[in-house]
């Protein structure tokens, strides 16, 4: 298992550098020179950062595990992959009034990119090529659950609210859990202590995580090559987005607890670390959500999937997907 991850790995890593380069370069580019704000008031090109490398990893993992994917630098990849470059270079600036077009060219540049180290060809020529698909979707998850789950997004945040202030009431006498109704923004929950707060609200609920977990839930199930059916299919989806949504209330304890932690250093020793404690806040998240769906798929049924290159056939009538002792 640990050799084909680590392969995985090192394969995802060669791959990945070049678009990350890219999109670091190009957000540099429009941020701190142009001076533009790119996206939505719900979404920004940051938002597609983690999601897009967790998708990006286990496609590559998965599609190595059926057929070891062949690098090598390829000229015409890179004089495609140049000319992308140059092009978005000189007419993202004219296009960001039209931003679904922008977010068109931007996205095509940075996978074009891929095409230095591998042909497109050994993508949609691959037996698992139609895994590509189910990646893009768990990319572009928060695009998807903005949209598809909008219904969802209130009573998501509603719950989880009253779930991190119920853990956090017990221990601390200093806690204040306040509710508002604000028509911006919708409902949100402040969690109030005397030298920190925090707003929980439509953003916070956690379907963002959900929805990602679904399409990559997804993705892998699609690879596995198993007949699990639909109810086993359905369990392992609805366990594992219980188990991401309890994900995202501890990403809000975390940063509460870290948060108070951060002033209590500000005002003991005068170091301010506000910009540390915004970087923690949108990477928290990600990280948690990464470390429980990696251990969420080790531990089930469908790990076969995940753990194995040369999966054997184990389709069996009783197979479950819920994840074992």
């Amino acid at each position: 298992m640990f050799a084909t991850v680590r392969n995985s790995v090192q394969t995802a890593f060669k791959l990945a550098t070049l678009p990350v380069l890219v999109f670091l370069f190009f957000r540099f580019y429009f941020h701190s020179i142009l001076k533009v704000a790119i996206g939505y008031p719900f979404l920004t090109d940051y938002d597609f950062v983690f999601p897009t490398l967790i998708a990006f990893f286990f496609l590559v993992h998965l599609l190595e595990s059926e057929d070891p994917l062949r690098l090598a630098f390829h000229r015409w990849g890179a004089a495609i992959a140049a000319l992308s470059f140059g092009v978005f270079l000189v007419l993202g600036p004219a296009l960001l009034p039209w931003r679904p077009v922008w977010f068109a060219l931007a996205f095509c540049t940075i996978a074009s990119s891929l095409f230095v180290w591998i042909r497109p060809s050994d993508f949609y020529r691959h037996t698992k090529s139609y895994l590509i698909w189910f990646a893009v979707l768990a990319a572009a998850s928060k695009v998807v659950a903005r949209f598809a789950l909008d219904f969802l997004w209130e009573p998501a945040a509603q719950l989880t609210a009253r779930m991190s202030c119920g853990v956090l009431a017990p221990f601390s006498s200093n806690l204040v859990c306040k509710y508002h109704d604000e028509q911006a923004t919708g409902f949100y929950q402040m969690l109030m202590h005397p030298t920190f707060s925090v707003s929980i609200g439509l953003g916070c609920g956690g379907m963002e995580g959900v929805s990602f977990f679904v399409f990559v839930g997804l993705l892998i199930l699609m690879a596995s090559g198993e007949n699990f059916g639909f109810k086993n299919s359905a369990k392992f989806l609805l366990y594992g987005a219980i188990g991401i949504f309890c994900m995202n209330v501890l990403r809000i304890l975390i940063f509460f607890l870290v948060g108070i932690g951060v002033q209590y250093v500000k005002r003991a020793w005068g170091v301010d670390a506000s910009g540390l404690l915004i970087l923690f806040h949108n990477s928290i998240g990600w990280i948690l959500y990464s470390a429980f769906l990696i251990a969420y798929v080790r531990y089930s049924k469908v790990g076969v999937a995940w753990a194995s290159p040369a999966r054997p056939d184990h389709r069996s009538a009783g197979s479950s997907l819920a994840p074992v002792p």
